[in-house]
């Protein structure tokens, strides 16, 4: 049997603990455990997320996440990897962007699809030629995933 780890300080003690927890999750055991989890309270799937999104523990993340060295280099190698993939997306986006900004093209309040309130992505169901680039709809962001799919 190993011997126990001993921590010299509680960040070691709750960084070991963090790293197991996420090894359990990720195992085959752990994402069944959730599945069982999942199936046995589907009222609370769709809540559990929302209420960790209004904690502060999380609010500070996302804050630290933001000013932090890793978005902007997530955002650089996503940006070349758009440029790469699909130039004429990227163009699409940038011109809906430049009308919005000098306001030929107004974003609603709302999703033209079901009508919930929010800032609305811009989804352009014409394709991404350039004689479509500011035919765009506004949808929130799951009318947007269910557009796509």
């Amino acid at each position: 049997m190993p011997a126990h780890k001993i921590y010299h300080t509680p960040e070691e003690k709750a960084e070991a603990k963090r790293r197991n927890r996420a090894k359990y999750q990720a195992s085959e055991r752990g994402r069944a455990k959730r599945v069982e989890w999942e199936a046995a309270h589907p009222e609370l799937v769709e809540t559990r997320y929302a209420r960790y999104r209004e904690t502060d523990k999380y609010r500070e993340s996302q804050r630290r996440y933001r000013t932090g060295d890793r978005k902007k280099a997530t955002d650089t190698r996503y940006r070349e990897w758009a440029k790469e993939t699909d130039p004429a997306r990227v163009q699409a986006r940038a011109a809906v962007t430049v009308a919005i900004r000098k306001g030929t093209l107004k974003r609603p309040d709302s999703c033209q699809a079901c009508g919930r309130p929010g800032i609305p992505d811009g989804h352009h169901h014409l394709g991404y030629a350039a004689e479509h680039w500011l035919a765009v709809l506004w949808l929130c962001r799951g009318c947007h995933k269910r557009a796509h799919s």
